[in-house]
């Protein structure tokens, strides 16, 4: 059994089973964050290379060579990936830190959840049955048993058994869809430290300026999963562009997927932190009354002393009576827009941004760019009187 460790803060990458063979393999840099580069010249530049060689020898059209979603699954989404992997740590690690110096709660019960999710991260059979999916699926692929078409698969290799298609479905292939299944549980973990911090007796305060009782930064690790998205958005995208553009596709068809995608990007990403809205609740609905009491204190001796009896030798202006007064209007303000539900716009703005502009160049596909720019010009100017 691993060791529960209180020393330090909470890391949900560095640890497990492929995070010891990519230290091993020499695959991580000084600060423990794995190298895109190594992975993707490992997985994408030998079928590259072999189905590029088949072209100029026998003009054979490969696939692998040919298709976008190829190239844009190791080039752009796997670097993505390794991104959003980084600022997931350093994000996670940052809020769990504020959270215990901001002590909203036991010390002890907190750590000993973080404890736990190491334990969990570090254990072999989540990340062992994560393999054996990959690895199934490209299989899968290999001896055509399921279309390899889509996000998680990748493009229509046919009936060929070339080297490129061999190694493209039975090592390139498993490898990206792993680090994608292996991401995907590492932001289960986070999920499962938000949902064991919900249950703990949380002491938020609802003057917070943050309008979240002082939880607004457990969001932060939201810009690593927005790097996630765009990447899947990235390899959807270019799948796409090639529907559109070899089987002349409709953009209008891809348009329920993606929704469905955006809405269970948005469902991950923020729907954990809804479960502190009991708390915001609560906390407003216990500090509000309390500052009612106080403002109206204040403002009774207020007006006692500068309307009702006001002294003509005292001047108001520059006293630290009128500027308590507008503190105290800007607390009650403060107080009154704490949020029930601890999302603010920032972070719904981040994940919809990572799912919309990788999907550009499925539409400039389908739509023609000088059009495009039509339909943004008359949507600006339209509303302007001319």
């Amino acid at each position: 059994m691993t060791e529960l460790r209180h020393d330090h803060p909470l890391s949900l990458t560095r640890g497990g089973p492929a995070y010891n063979v990519m230290r091993r393999l020499h695959l991580l840099n000084a600060q423990g964050q794995p190298r895109w580069a190594p992975l993707v010249l490992f997985a994408w530049l030998p079928p590259t290379v072999l189905s590029l060689a088949a072209f100029i020898d026998h003009g054979k059209h490969d696939p692998v060579l040919f298709d976008a979603s190829v190239h844009v699954r190791f080039l752009i989404a796997l670097p993505l990936i390794v991104l959003g992997e980084r600022h997931l740590e350093d994000r996670a690690r940052i809020a769990m830190r504020q959270f215990r110096a901001g002590r909203f709660a036991n010390r002890a019960a907190v750590d000993a959840i973080i404890d736990r999710t190491e334990h969990l991260r570090d254990r072999w059979l989540p990340e062992g049955l994560l393999f054996v999916m990959a690895v199934l699926g490209g299989q899968a692929v290999l001896w055509g048993w399921t279309a390899p078409a889509g996000v998680i698969h990748g493009v229509e290799l046919g009936d060929t058994r070339s080297l490129a298609h061999v190694w493209y479905a039975a090592v390139a292939l498993p490898l990206a869809q792993f680090i994608v299944l292996r991401w995907l549980w590492h932001w289960g973990l986070w999920i499962y430290v938000l949902v064991r911090l919900s249950r703990l007796r949380l002491s938020v305060i609802a003057i917070h300026p943050d309008a979240a009782g002082g939880l607004g930064f457990l969001d932060e690790p939201i810009d690593g999963f927005a790097l996630f998205v765009a990447s899947l958005a990235a390899v959807a995208s270019s799948a796409w562009s090639m529907k559109i553009y070899l089987d002349g596709a409709d953009l209008q068809t891809f348009v329920p997927p993606f929704l469905g995608f955006l809405a269970i990007a948005l469902l991950l990403g923020l729907g954990p932190l809804v479960l502190f809205s009991g708390h915001l609740y609560r906390a407003r609905r216990r500090d509000l009354p309390m500052h009612h009491e106080l403002a109206l204190s204040y403002v009774r001796d207020f007006k006692h002393k500068w309307l009702q009896h006001h002294s003509k030798g005292e001047q108001l202006l520059g006293t630290s009576d009128l500027q308590s007064l507008n503190d105290l209007h800007g607390g009650f303000e403060v107080t009154e827009r704490t949020r029930v539900i601890p999302i603010g716009p920032r972070p719904v703005a981040i994940i919809a941004t990572a799912a919309l502009l990788p999907m550009l160049p499925a539409v400039l596909t389908a739509v023609p760019l000088k059009e495009v720019l039509a339909h943004l010009g008359k949507a600006l100017v339209g509303g302007l009187p001319i």
